[in-house]
């Protein structure tokens, strides 16, 4: 399996804030499902907090951002 074809971090992390946000406005237009959302939206929430404050989410970004401008030619 080639390196292009591996899931890397930059891409995925929008993807998980995406997901969040859904998550967010599903609450509130349904409250309905406040009870099953709020949890799991808790937990994401605490997740990506972690995430976001590891040195490897740092490292693994630059690297995402290296490789997206390899890409383009201009390294």
């Amino acid at each position: 399996m080639s390196h292009e074809s591996l899931p890397q971090l930059g891409k995925s992390v929008p993807t998980f804030e995406f997901f969040m946000k859904a998550w967010e406005i599903l609450q509130t237009k349904t409250p309905r499902l406040q009870p099953f959302i709020g949890p799991g939206l808790a937990k994401a929430k605490k997740y990506y907090n972690k995430m976001e404050n590891s040195p490897m989410y740092v490292i693994a970004m630059c690297k995402s951002a290296q490789s997206m401008l390899s890409k383009l030619g201009y390294i």
